[in-house]
């Protein structure tokens, strides 16, 4: 009985160094209150506007292999964004499909 004493205190110190060691909210170790006087991000609105898709520049045929290929391929693009343009979402990307011509 004399010695479970010691032990148990040893056991129990040895299981609370951990819990002393968890770094708090703001990745300080042992600052657990720091992380409540830094602010959390501001919550986007619904009014701001999403980001717009980039357009893409027209690619450059006179450093193609070959430059007929290249002008027809684009001509042929846009040809059937023209055929699709008032179609959206999955009936767009079908009739796109449709119209081009298959590559490789």
């Amino acid at each position: 009985m004399k010695n479970a004493l010691p032990v148990l205190a040893t056991i129990a110190a040895l299981f609370a160094v951990p819990a002393m060691a968890q770094q708090g909210p703001a990745g300080v170790p042992g600052a657990p209150l720091i992380g409540a006087s830094i602010a959390p991000p501001p919550v986007p609105t619904k009014d701001s506007k999403p980001p717009q898709p980039r357009k893409r520049a027209a690619a450059d045929c006179t450093k193609a292999r070959d430059v007929e290929q290249c002008k027809a391929r684009q001509e042929a693009r846009r040809q059937a964004r023209e055929a699709c343009k008032p179609l959206k979402g999955a009936e767009r990307r079908q009739c796109l499909d449709e119209k081009l011509p298959k590559g490789k």
